[in-house]
């Protein structure tokens, strides 16, 4: 559907690149302070307490999850194929969302006991490592497994659900 007016430039790129599963690569009004990245973006925010845009996604700049202010971009363009900065390599037919960081280097296993507050979350949302699996325990907990290959990412991950998970590997 059709984007209301009145969103940013650079706004329409990002969105494109959202929905496509593509990472773009981010300009700087301000060169000097940020140099040029392949990013990954996820998610299109307006935070009413700044009064501004925000992206959010992987800069594999930095190989890490991070936001930035749409307003401070000159330039978002396209990034044909895997992009510069970009790891890997992957199997074919990853999805995008498990590239930035998930894949690539020595393998990770996971098992974490969901808690009920937290099921129905999870499993709206997309898989977020490869090897996903959520299975159902009593008293409506969860025990997840997944692999990753990045101790960071994992970590993230988990530290959302605060007191809501319990990581037994």
């Amino acid at each position: 559907a059709p984007v209301a007016a009145g969103l940013p430039p650079h706004a329409e790129a990002l969105l494109a690149a959202i929905r496509e599963g593509r990472p773009v690569e981010l300009i700087f009004a301000d060169a000097e302070a940020n140099a040029p990245r392949t990013f990954e973006p996820r998610q299109l925010a307006f935070d009413a307490l700044s009064q501004a845009w925000f992206v959010f996604g992987w800069d594999r700049r930095y190989n890490a999850e991070r936001h930035h202010r749409i307003d401070l971009f000159s330039e978002v363009n396209e990034v044909e194929g895997v992009g510069r900065a970009a790891q890997g390599p992957y199997p074919e037919g990853t999805p995008g969302n498990q590239i930035g960081g998930w894949l690539g280097g020595e393998a990770i296993a996971v098992k974490a006991l969901l808690h009920k507050q937290w099921v129905f979350a999870v499993k709206q949302a997309p898989p977020a490592f490869p090897q996903f699996l959520m299975k159902e325990q009593e008293d409506g907990k969860a025990l997840v497994t997944f692999t990753a290959t990045d101790l960071r990412a994992i970590a993230r991950w988990v530290m959302q659900f605060g007191d809501g998970i319990t990581v037994q590997e």
